[in-house]
């Protein structure tokens, strides 16, 4: 079931489920930063599963604005208005008939207003399920048509295991009309005291799992939205980045600035910068082709391929002697050399002088053939986090 491993309840819904109900909304009116918008915007979309008022509370508390600090009564709107006809269980993910009769699904109040479902914890199959069957909303012809239809045809999909709350009875039917299209309507049925009362418990619950902070205690409590500083961390960061004064794609000195390793949290482009070569160039090992297909390194290594293809040209023909180790179709195969390539890998940090360093081949060079101590500062002081993942070892033991 779904609570093994983090508890789940039929009035749980994903984000973009409460978004398209008008729960939540699709961009901040505190703001015109189009990077705390996407990121706020982005963390709300990211909460998974819950229920309708915790993310109509939410998206209130981060609409609030950086810092703010509100009450409940502040939180009245439509959003927390739509989300209270869920937590009621008046308003529910089910059945309604069209024109011709015909049962649809969608998000449904019945016209007197009865409740429609219970809550309750459930498996995460059940959660893509509707609160109650399409037979809930039989019509008296359905009934008569149908005499020996199923114990649970007027019984709720979400409640109690083992008592599933009656919805429909052959003496009082069932009729529903959808949310789409009654949407002012049906956001003030619910009286004020009604929707305060969900809000307080959403309220609670956030405080009490660190989503939310409790500012003010008593009558008008205040709170306010818990990730306002890891959002302006992120925001912060991504300014800096955009704020260098080098451009992307400017060249010095043989070195080009790229975007450098790129995330992307909620839809914003957060680069960390770097200066990587403007051409990408190889050094090369002469190998000896060796029995099963093995390479046997020589011990030497060349910056140009044009020495290393002399260096093979001099070497001598390798003959055979003793019991032949490979033969292809019975014939003896003599040993053979080979040129192997290795690309050069650099990617310096973003706010280094490039003009008062080494090209990248000169710098690569001293980092083989100078001393250590070299090639440890450009590892450990020049790359990146990534460059030093990616920088090619020294292969010298000079």
């Amino acid at each position: 079931m779904g609570w093994g491993r983090s508890p789940k309840f039929f009035g749980y819904r994903s984000a973009d489920v409460w978004q398209s109900l008008g729960i939540t909304g699709d961009r901040l009116s505190f703001t015109d930063d189009e990077t705390v918008t996407k990121l706020g915007m982005g963390y709300i979309a990211n909460q998974g599963y819950e229920c309708a008022m915790d993310a109509a509370v939410r998206f209130t508390l981060l609409n609030a604005g950086e810092n703010a600090e509100i009450n409940a009564k502040q939180m009245l709107n439509q959003h927390t208005r739509i989300a209270a006809l869920i937590e009621e269980n008046i308003m529910a993910d089910g059945w309604y008939r069209k024109e011709d009769g015909s049962p649809t699904r969608g998000w449904v109040v019945a016209t007197d207003f009865r409740k429609l479902w219970e809550n309750g914890m459930c498996s995460d199959w059940a959660l893509s399920k509707t609160h109650f069957p399409a037979s809930c909303i039989n019509t008296k012809k359905d009934i008569e048509e149908n005499p020996h239809r199923s114990y649970y045809w007027n019984r709720s999909s979400a409640g109690g295991r083992w008592n599933r709350p009656i919805i429909s009875w052959e003496n009082n039917l069932l009729t529903t009309i959808p949310f789409e299209g009654n949407e002012r309507m049906l956001t003030n049925h619910l009286e004020d005291k009604d929707v305060l009362r969900a809000i307080n418990k959403s309220l609670n619950r956030m405080v009490k799992s660190g989503k939310a902070v409790q500012v003010t205690a008593g009558r008008g409590r205040t709170f306010r939205w818990l990730s306002w500083g890891w959002l302006d961390g992120i925001r912060n960061k991504r300014l800096v980045t955009m704020a260098k004064q080098r451009k992307l794609g400017d060249i010095v000195n043989g070195w080009r600035f790229t975007k450098g390793r790129v995330t992307v949290t909620y839809g914003v482009e957060v680069c960390e910068h770097a200066w990587e070569p403007v051409e990408s160039f190889n050094w090369y090992k002469v190998c000896l082709v060796g029995w099963n297909n093995s390479n046997y390194t020589l011990n030497a290594f060349f910056f140009d391929e044009t020495e290393a293809q002399a260096y093979k040209n001099s070497l001598p023909e390798l003959p055979c002697a003793g019991h032949a180790m490979r033969k292809t179709d019975g014939v003896t195969t003599n040993g053979t050399y080979s040129i192997v390539s290795n690309k050069v890998s650099f990617v310096l940090k973003p706010e280094l002088m490039v003009e008062e360093l080494p090209t990248p081949f000169e710098m690569f060079k001293r980092t083989q053939l100078g001393p250590a101590e070299y090639y440890k500062k450009v590892r450990d002081e020049y790359s990146t986090q990534q460059g030093r993942q990616i920088m090619t070892n020294r292969i010298t033991n000079y």
